[in-house]
């Protein structure tokens, strides 16, 4: 019927490295993120496809998200 489909579960593992630096006049930042160090495949949206998978008996594709992202930074604030 209609609005029934439903993605599955969501699951991601994220890692975050942080140093600080306190000074008097600023504090500095150095971050290594790890997001979805995994590379867990978790459904963005569906698409409709016609003739795309023809084993299948939809016309509905899944479109993932993004795998394992590194994520570098510096920041400071004064």
């Amino acid at each position: 019927g209609f609005n029934e489909d439903k993605f599955r579960d969501y699951f991601r593992a994220d890692l975050k490295f942080t140093y600080n630096v306190n000074r008097d006049r600023a504090t500095h930042e150095l971050v290594i993120d790890l997001v979805n160090i995994l590379g867990t495949n978790n459904i963005l949206s569906f698409s409709y496809a016609p003739n795309s998978t023809p084993s299948l008996n939809d016309d509905v594709v899944e479109n993932y998200q993004l795998g394992f992202l590194p994520i570098f930074y510096y920041r400071i604030d004064f």
